[in-house]
């Protein structure tokens, strides 16, 4: 097994632990999110950190954390 795979296995069996079944890769992402709004990141911010093109995006999907 490669060091990768070993990382994604043990982060996600990690993960799968602390919030339970399922699990999905996403929730992660949303998790990142509302942490990042909860600290008061500016949105632009957060947009660039989830690659978004647009800061339109990241309010049409996360907005109502907002």
């Amino acid at each position: 097994m490669g060091l990768v795979r070993f990382e994604l296995t043990t982060s996600s069996l990690s993960v799968k632990e602390s919030v339970g079944d399922p699990f999905r890769f996403h929730d992660l992402r949303h998790t990142a999110v509302a942490l990042a709004i909860k600290d008061k990141e500016h949105p632009f911010e957060i947009s660039k950190m989830l690659g978004h093109t647009s800061i339109k995006t990241t309010f049409d999907v996360y907005g109502h954390l907002f």
